[in-house]
Order: C-alpha cells, then structure tokens, then sequence
C-alpha cells in the first residue's frame, strides 16, 4: 500500500523517546533469558528492581524463553518484582490473521495462575512488528477483542506492547489498560505516541549484555505519570 502521509511537525518539535540508559542499569528490565537465583541476584544488586519475564505456549518459540513457577519463585525470592509479557511468534502477522487471541489469552491465564499471578496486575500482549496501514490493523483488533473477553472477571488488566500505532488503536477502543512502547523508536506513530504521555512504558535500550550479569536484556522506563504501577 502507498506510505501514509507524514504529518507537519507540532510546535515546539516534539520530543525524542530516549535512547540510553544513563546509569548503565535499568530499574525495570525485560529478558527472554530463564532466571536463576544467581542471575536474578545480579539484576538486583545492580538496581534492577523489575524483570519481565515471557508467558507463552509450550514448547516456547526460544528455549526458556517461558516463565515456569518455580523461576517466580526464584524471582520473587531474590527481591525482584515480577512482570509478564505474553509472546508466541506475535513478531508473525500469521499469529493475527489465525484469530489466536483467545488461545492466547487462556494459555496466559493458566501460566499466570500456575506462576501465582496477583488479581489487580497485568498481562502485556506483544505485537512485535511494524503494521501501521488499516488492513494489517484489524485482525490485531480482532485479537484484542478475543484477549479482553477471555480476561473478563479474572481479574488482571491486559496490556500491549506494540508501537505508537498499535497502541494507538488499542486504547482508542478501549482493548487494553496498559501501553508498553518497543524500543524500534523508527516504527510507526511511536514518537507521537509517546509525545502524548499516555503510554505506561517505554523500551529504551535493546539486547544489552552488561558484563555484570553476562546475559543480554532490554531495558525499560515506566512514565512517571504511573507513580510506578504498570
């Protein structure tokens, strides 16, 4: 399909998301690495306060890529605060187009009750690509739609994480409750998105292998406006 029009620039130039993680260590941080207690330790002592970590079918699309119950307990047992990204092949449009929202939301669900998940948090659902045009978007719609209905009255919230388009389009329709920025700053409507402060988080920094703990992470920022509840 033909690029969409780029929109004049505001007034004052908007801001960039930024790029680096000023201390060397993030205070929330997202790994598709299984943690052990010595790792999970080493996130911590070097002021990591919150890992996310990967829901997902079995067998998972990277090995260990999926958190099991015994990792959230190590997790939770090292100190750490514990987040959950649903992802399975959701970087392949096929995920969308097959209509596996709720396949997707109930495998969630039972991981999040076997890793002893809390009512009152969230689950982030990824659509790791850039589809910004209309066509592309609605199947993603349609997944939304599949995820929330399965989450009704289970108690945790549904999040994306997408680009500013997709999460754009989610929250206008009201799908999910929290909006976590990938770090592709080049993707579609994610600086404007995040010039308009609605999103919950933003990834600032990719596969960073700090010699510290010797595994690669991403590195996230919560906005403040959350006074750190995402």
């Amino acid at each position: 399909p033909p690029t969409p029009s780029t929109p004049a620039p505001a007034t004052p130039a908007p801001s960039k998301p930024p790029s680096a993680v000023a201390s060397g260590f993030p205070l929330i941080a997202d790994t598709a690495q299984r943690l052990d207690a010595a790792k999970a330790r080493a996130l911590r002592a070097h002021g990591v306060k919150t890992v996310f970590r990967y829901y997902s079918h079995l067998p998972p699309s990277l090995p260990g890529k999926d958190l099991q119950p015994e990792e959230a307990k190590i997790i939770l047992g090292e100190g750490l605060s514990l987040a959950a990204v649903f992802q399975h092949y959701n970087n392949c449009f096929r995920t969308f187009e097959n209509k596996w929202g709720r396949e997707d939301a109930e495998q969630a669900l039972r991981m999040a009750q076997a890793a002893g998940q809390p009512s009152g948090s969230a689950v982030y659902f990824g659509v790791d690509a850039d589809w910004p045009y209309q066509s592309l978007r609605d199947p993603i719609i349609a997944y939304f739609e599949d995820v929330k209905r399965a989450f009704e009255g289970s108690g945790i919230g549904v999040g994306v994480y997408s680009n500013g388009c997709i999460c754009n389009t989610i929250l206008e329709r009201g799908l999910a409750e929290y909006f976590w920025l990938s770090g592709s700053t080049g993707h579609s409507g994610t600086q404007a998105f995040y010039n308009t402060g609605k999103w919950t988080l933003f990834q600032n920094a990719l596969d960073v292998t700090p010699a510290e703990v010797g595994y690669a992470i991403d590195a996230d920022i919560a906005n403040t406006a959350t006074n750190g509840y995402f």
